[in-house]
């Protein structure tokens, strides 16, 4: 396959409709961010295999998306031209970087580890989660995205128990930010979803001034929390289209509706030894 074609087929770039996924490695930046020493070569190899973790659970879900819902991706076209025996070696060949997992801690290798069968619980039938309870099983996507995080932070030192709290808003911001891509994915979605899209910055609001008295830094997830959760309360007064609304368009540029900026402020903090 041409190499193009290979970026597309992992999701690596985007295709039409079905957009990319390297942004979300910025949860393993995080993590390395937060980590009082740094060890490169170790943070190159655990990132590739991270990577391939994504390549992996991104090209699957796609795959049967369009095998079980004739989901129209750059997989199916692959799946069309090459058959099974074609298209299922390419599935798996990302988990090949799994071969380094000896090589970092256990306890982070184990998590690596959970990192992947989150991914594969959320695609692979009969279980996936993706499609049950209302939407909702799509939450574990950001458990597996928080927990990318988590796992990066062990990789070179023994999680802090002053970070837990920190964990815990990362887990709700991406939980947030997982149901309003799903407004914008999809054309019918349930009320939960966008009863959780609107009013999860409440909770991170509240927690935010909880945990003040653990970091002052927390402040920024209080007036990043305040800032997105009244843009998100104008836009679900106009009913809550968010492609078509003008403020949404505007949020945008900023990450996601502020969420690069949020968790890149604590990685710079954790860069420069405050956090």
């Amino acid at each position: 396959m041409h190499p193009l074609e290979l970026l597309r087929f992992y999701r690596i770039l985007p295709w039409k409709e079905k957009g990319s996924w390297p942004k979300l490695l910025g949860y393993a930046v995080l993590g390395y961010a937060l980590s009082y020493r740094l060890d490169f070569p170790l943070i190159l190899l655990n990132f590739l295999t991270v990577g391939g973790i994504f390549m992996y659970g991104f090209s699957l879900n796609d795959y049967f998306d369009f095998s079980l819902e004739g989901e129209t991706n750059y997989v199916g076209e692959v799946l069309r031209r090459r058959g099974r025996k074609g298209t299922l070696p390419l599935l798996f060949l990302p988990l090949s970087f799994l071969a380094s997992l000896p090589l970092f801690p256990p306890s982070s290798s184990l998590l690596l580890l959970l990192l992947f069968l989150i991914f594969t619980a959320h695609s692979l039938p009969p279980l996936r989660m993706r499609n049950r309870f209302s939407g909702l099983g799509y939450l574990l996507l950001p458990a597996g995205y928080t927990l990318t995080a988590v796992q990066a932070r062990t990789l070179l030192c023994p999680l802090s128990i002053r970070h837990l709290p920190f964990f815990l808003l990362v887990f709700l911001a991406a939980c947030q930010d997982e149901m309003l891509g799903l407004l914008l994915r999809k054309e019918v979605v349930g009320e939960k979803v966008k009863g959780l899209a609107l009013w999860l910055s409440l909770p991170l609001f509240l927690l935010s001034l909880l945990f003040l008295t653990f970091s002052p830094f927390f402040l920024i997830t209080t007036v990043f929390s305040l800032v997105k959760g009244e843009g998100l309360r104008r836009i679900a007064r106009r009913g809550f289209r968010l492609k078509e609304d003008p403020l949404w368009k505007g949020m945008r540029p900023l990450g996601l509706s502020l969420s690069m900026y949020h968790l890149g402020a604590y990685a710079l903090l954790g860069l420069l030894g405050l956090f």
